[in-house]
């Protein structure tokens, strides 16, 4: 006779091994904001500062939801900062690109942009939340193409920043 704890393992081993499709490519990291500075970005304007922001900035609201100690956060001095970074084009190896967004909800002033060719073809922005939540682009058609992404903020009213971390790649 088994045992319960044996029959669960099992059990919970069968369950982990079907659950992941055969085949499955893992996620690609674009950047997780970790380093001590902006690797692989061209940063431009006051907003950012010399490295990634480990969290809430002084005169900010608790940011919470982001993964790890740092992230992207252009609270740097408050709403009145302003900024622009630039991921060196990448590779597209999967079909989404997925991050963790939050911040002010000002599209034509604020927010993260996918670029090909030099032309934005998508946009988000945060919810009016300092808790960064999941947001994700059907990049499927640029498959083999190289794009860039643009993190930008141009807004000096309440909410006038952005927040950002763990962009991966991801099928």
């Amino acid at each position: 006779m088994t045992a319960p704890s044996q029959t669960l393992t099992a059990g919970l081993l069968i369950a982990a091994i079907t659950a992941a499709p055969a085949g499955a490519q893992e996620d690609i990291l674009i950047d997780d904001f970790v380093s001590k500075q902006y690797e692989q970005w061209t940063i431009t304007g006051d907003a950012w500062g010399t490295s990634p922001a480990s969290g809430t900035l002084p005169n900010q609201m608790h940011v919470s939801g982001y993964l790890g100690e740092q992230l992207i956060n252009s609270f740097l001095g408050g709403d009145q900062a302003t900024g622009i970074a630039v991921r060196e084009p990448f590779l597209v190896k999967r079909t989404h690109l997925a991050f963790l967004i939050g911040g002010g909800r000002l599209p034509n002033l604020l927010g993260i942009q996918l670029l090909f060719n030099g032309k934005v073809v998508r946009s988000a922005t945060g919810t009016e939340s300092e808790h960064l939540t999941w947001s994700n682009w059907d990049i499927s058609e640029y498959s083999g193409r190289q794009v860039s992404l643009r993190i930008f903020d141009e807004a000096t009213e309440g909410w006038g920043h952005i927040n950002v971390d763990h962009i991966i790649q991801t099928n």
